[in-house]
């Protein structure tokens, strides 16, 4: 009786998993991240005792911004060139994370220098350029992962996955990132601390837009 106990809390806690006919096995490890806060990727690893990396695919100034993200970021003119920055996100190098970002160079000319191999993006925005993130708007959407997304993220293709979009601003409510990122479903979980709305509080309407690139 008391290793059956053990085993259904193992079972509640994702630790092992039942399939009907064939018995327990050990679940694969997923990452739990929360999503009540502005978070990054490395701080996030590291409290859960991952050791993240990043493996940089592509770091280079676009002249002309892509027309769906200059839009969202509300570029023009001259500000049209953007730092795009193309990373696979790794923990205890494993990949789960795919992730594109663009930002408005005028912001942070000469960023394409660094080895971000190595460095935190929200790490040289803050300390190098000043640039230090207020809000985010940030919506997850399930996906069936595309065969070069599973070829990236080493899983067969056709997998299930999260397709993450965040649009950061400063405190004076300047756009500054728009981040597209693609991760494993079988490798994050992502947590949510709900409350129950005030009576006085209507629900917010949500509009969402996609955007080809």
């Amino acid at each position: 009786t008391t290793i059956r106990q053990a085993m259904n809390e193992l079972v509640e806690e994702r630790l092992l998993v039942r399939y009907r006919g064939k018995g327990t096995f050990i679940a694969n490890f997923k990452i739990k991240r929360n999503m009540n806060h502005l978070y990054s990727f490395t701080e996030d690893m590291k409290e859960i005792d991952a050791r993240p990396s990043s493996s940089v695919i592509r770091a280079e100034v676009l002249e002309t911004c892509p027309s769906g993200i200059a839009e969202i970021l509300k570029l023009s003119g001259a500000q049209n060139p953007v730092f795009y920055l193309e990373r696979l996100r790794l923990a205890d190098e494993e990949p789960v994370l795919w992730e594109r970002t663009y930002i408005p160079y005028y912001l942070c000319k000469g960023i394409e220098m660094f080895d971000f191999n190595k460095s935190s993006l929200y790490q040289i925005l803050d300390e190098t350029y000043h640039l230090d993130m207020y809000h985010a708007n940030e919506s997850l959407d399930a996906v069936v992962l595309s065969k070069s997304e599973a070829a990236l993220l080493e899983c067969p293709a056709r997998s299930a996955g999260y397709k993450i979009t965040r649009i950061s601003c400063l405190d004076p409510g300047l756009l500054f990132e728009y981040t597209e990122s693609v991760t494993r479903a079988d490798k994050c979980t992502y947590q949510f601390d709900l409350y129950k709305n005030t009576p006085s509080k209507k629900p917010r309407l949500e509009i969402k837009r996609n955007i080809s690139l």
